[in-house]
């Protein structure tokens, strides 16, 4: 007598009267199933120690894997061209997760955003800074999303310092009397926009840039032929 449980697993009664209570182990989902989740041609094998690491389950006969991530995915979960590629020319499938990281089936790596340090695919940074950080060696990576905020903070800054009184006037090395951002008291620090507009935290954000902004630079004191 074979219970439900096991009947469940796939363990059964076989053609000439023999029974098979063996279980044995998907290579893929590494549960341990009878010998009815597993195709009838792979009966004559279940034996061979050659086929353990090859004996996939039903299940897991049919499902695709994704190169991004790992994870194995029914049928269901791909277009019917998805699988047909993949099937015909074995091509390189990405899931939908891992699309929506910025994975593409020609680079399924993830990369670290030096500003915000989340790990994201290649298509989540600029082409060109992408470029030269994997074939020039370049330190910088940034993802586009990080980019767009730096670029929307320089220009709320830039605005703010069209307020400011405090820029230089006398573009010099060293700031002349008459010049905003000369000190009045010993120890005083002023850099443009300190009247208020811009903050310290704004000002080490602005001269981290590179390239350095024209505008900051003016304001700093360089002249356009410093440029």
């Amino acid at each position: 007598m074979i219970c439900s449980a096991c009947t469940t697993r796939g363990c059964a009664q076989v053609a000439r009267r023999e029974k098979n209570f063996n279980t044995y182990k998907c290579a893929r989902c590494d549960t341990l199933w009878g010998h009815l989740k597993f195709a009838k041609q792979s009966h004559c094998d279940l034996e061979r120690k050659e086929r353990e690491k090859t004996l996939y389950c039903l299940e897991c006969e049919n499902k695709i894997k994704c190169a991004a991530c790992n994870t194995w995915y029914s049928e269901s979960s791909w277009s019917m061209n998805e699988r047909k590629q993949h099937r015909c020319i074995d091509a390189t499938l990405v899931c939908r997760i891992c699309r929506d990281k910025g994975c593409t089936a020609r680079d399924t790596k993830l990369y670290t955003c030096q500003n915000c340090e989340c790990q994201v695919g290649s298509k989540k940074f600029d082409k060109n800074l992408l470029y030269n950080f994997k074939h020039r060696l370049r330190p910088t990576l940034i993802c586009i999303s990080c980019l767009a905020k730096a670029k929307k903070r320089e220009r709320t800054l830039k605005d703010r310092l069209r307020q400011s009184k405090r820029i230089c006037k006398c573009f010099c090395m060293i700031h002349k009397d008459k010049c905003p951002l000369s000190p009045v008291y010993y120890g005083e620090r002023r850099w443009p926009g300190s009247d208020g507009f811009i903050s310290e935290a704004d000002r080490i954000f602005l001269d981290e840039l590179k390239p350095l902004p024209e505008w900051w630079a003016r304001a700093r004191g360089r002249k356009s032929t410093d440029f």
